[in-house]
């Protein structure tokens, strides 16, 4: 499987002392950060994180690409590469700094739910700085998105704004308008067609 790989300068210029496991630790979330209902893309969402918010982590996989987190009453799965924990003072990515962070391993059954479609090899680019587009989204290329739903294609990694798209998935056209959007991970997006980067999520 492709892993998802975040592009924090900090994440990868850091080292740091492993710190001794903690049951669980606090992180933030770089970006507005879905909870799903299991490790996986295509799992249900069940709450979100809102960016710069702190979580509790109860433990990551192995490596983290997927946490277990609680934020506001809601308990499931989050992705590691849009997580930050301090270590000695420096906010550092989840994903390539769970053991220093003190974060717990913990295993997960992947079985994805039933009916799945995946593009295989596939992989969402990850970016935890990522604003979105500049285009701007009209009410009516939103109404559209809503009233014109395409089949889900579902992509290791997470949707989350300004994220890249893969040339391999299929972007279809707002009419009267300069975005196209598709169904990634169970979410409708807007796509800014030219950077293929997610402008617009429908939640």
């Amino acid at each position: 499987m492709i892993r998802m790989i975040p592009t924090l300068a900090a994440a990868g210029a850091f080292t740091a002392l492993a710190l001794p496991a903690f049951a669980q630790a606090t992180a933030n979330a770089t970006v507005d950060l879905n909870i799903r209902a299991g490790a996986g893309p295509a799992y249900e969402v069940v709450g979100m994180i809102p960016k710069g918010e702190p979580v509790e982590v109860a433990g990551c996989l192995d490596p983290a690409t997927w946490c277990e987190v609680t934020h506001d009453g809601a308990t499931g799965w989050a992705s590691g590469g849009y997580l930050t924990a301090i270590v000695e003072t420096t906010p550092v990515v989840i994903y390539e700094n769970a053991d220093a962070a003190g974060i717990t391993t913990v295993t997960y059954d992947p079985t994805l739910p039933d009916g799945t479609v995946t593009l295989n090899g596939a992989v969402i680019a990850a970016d935890p700085s990522a604003e979105g587009a500049s285009l701007e989204i009209t009410d009516g290329a939103i109404t559209y998105l809503n009233d014109n739903p395409v089949d889900p294609i579902y992509l290791d990694g997470e949707v989350v704004l300004g994220a890249g798209l893969p040339e391999t998935v299929v972007l279809t056209p707002i009419p009267d308008s300069m975005l196209t959007y598709a169904n990634i991970n169970g979410q409708q997006v807007v796509v800014e067609p030219d950077t293929r980067r997610v402008a617009y999520i429908a939640r």
